[in-house]
């Protein structure tokens, strides 16, 4: 009698330590933590944000920028204006005139200076 009640108690153990280790296996794995993607690669200085805003508004107001601006001389005719204007060189990552440009598309048709605003603020907090 103790032999069964041995051998049930083993059993028990067994299937508890299998389940156990079922849980375990099919425990899906926690998800890693991520960090926000900044909005351009590197922190822009207050006033390379301020030339860029003012020229990119004039850009716009001659040749809309559109999702086709990304694939022509604009970035670089950008890049140009407001190195001159700073007096330093000024570049974009490929990267960075993508996020920029389509900041700026989406917002088409609102009042320029919240365009303005809005991408302004994007560009300090760099989110």
């Amino acid at each position: 009698m103790t032999m069964i009640f041995l051998l049930c108690c083993l059993i028990a153990i067994a299937f508890g330590v299998s389940a156990l280790i079922a849980d375990k296996l099919t425990k899906p794995a926690p998800e890693p933590k991520r960090e926000p993607v900044p909005f351009v690669s590197r922190h822009l200085k207050p006033d390379e944000i301020l030339t860029l805003l003012h020229q990119l508004h004039i850009i716009d107001s001659i040749n809309p920028i559109t999702p086709e601006s990304y694939h022509n001389h604009t970035r670089y005719t950008l890049e140009e204006l407001i190195s001159a204007r700073l007096g330093r060189t000024f570049q974009l990552t490929s990267r960075d005139w993508f996020h920029i440009m389509r900041a700026w598309y989406v917002t088409r048709g609102q009042d320029s200076a919240e365009r303005i605003e809005r991408l302004d603020l994007r560009l300090k907090l760099n989110i």
